[in-house]
C-alpha cells in the first residue's frame, strides 16, 4: 500500500484504535499531517514510514540522482533490509541492484 500525503485532525496516514490486531505489511507511508501512523499496531515489516516522501526509492544516498554512491549504500546494506530492499521482497539482493541499475542516471 501507499499512504501518502493524507491530512486529518487524528492520524493523517493511518489511525489505528491501539490493538494488537491492527498490523501494517509492505506499506510506503509518507507526507501524512499531522501524523504518519497514530496509535499502536503490529509491524509486519516491509514498512517504509517517513515524513518525507521519497520519490525516488534507488536514490539511496538523498542527491537527487542515482548513481555510483546509491550502488555503495546498496552494497552495504547487502542481505539485511530497510531502504535499500528496492522491490520489498525482504532482503537487499541481485534483484535490488538490477532495480538500481535500471534507474541509473536518473529517478523512477
Amino acid at each position: 500500500c501507499v499512504i501518502e500525503a493524507n491530512e486529518a485532525k487524528v492520524g493523517g496516514g493511518c489511525s489505528f484504535e491501539n490493538s494488537p490486531q491492527s498490523s501494517l505489511a509492505d506499506s510506503n507511508v509518507c507526507g501524512n499531517m499531522p501524523d504518519q501512523v497514530d496509535g499502536l499496531f503490529t509491524d509486519d515489516g516491509g514498512n517504509s514510514i517517513s515524513d518525507i516522501c521519497n520519490d525516488c526509492p534507488a536514490d539511496l544516498s538523498g542527491d537527487g540522482m542515482v548513481d555510483s554512491e546509491d550502488l555503495g549504500l546498496l552494497l552495504v546494506a547487502w542481505a539485511g533490509d530497510g531502504p535499500a530492499d528496492l522491490n520489498g521482497d525482504g532482503e537487499v539482493n541481485s534483484a535490488d541492484v538490477g532495480l538500481l541499475l535500471a534507474a541509473w542516471g536518473m529517478c523512477f
